[in-house]
């Protein structure tokens, strides 16, 4: 794995973290799990690396990945006061986490 790749990984854990201090960053954890592999490819550029991107694990690395920042916000969304959003928010990580299980458990893509 490049230094590129190793910056991105680490953007991605701790960025997460600073939403229970200041919500606004859930919004940069989502671009920043959209815009990885640009990300990486940028800086495999600027650092002069060959363009390896994440290497082969990069799906699982991913899923995996979005399951942190969004089980953070489902931490988040156990606070507030609204009933439904709290319910809605909550289901919604449930049924994202049972289907990230069932591919890992299946081992493929759907």
């Amino acid at each position: 794995m490049t230094v590129s790749a190793l910056i991105v990984l680490t953007l991605r854990i701790i960025l997460p973290l600073t939403i229970f201090k200041n919500r606004i960053t859930a919004i940069l954890s989502m671009a920043l799990g959209m815009l990885d592999v640009v990300v990486v490819d940028a800086l495999q550029a600027g650092f002069g690396e060959p363009a390896v991107g994440f290497g082969e694990n990069y799906q699982m690395f991913d899923k995996w990945l979005d399951m942190y920042y969004l089980s953070i916000e489902a931490v988040v969304c156990l606070g507030w006061p609204n009933r439904l959003a709290k319910v809605a928010g909550i289901s919604l990580f449930l049924l994202r986490l049972a289907g990230v299980s069932a591919l890992e458990i299946r081992g493929e893509e759907f």
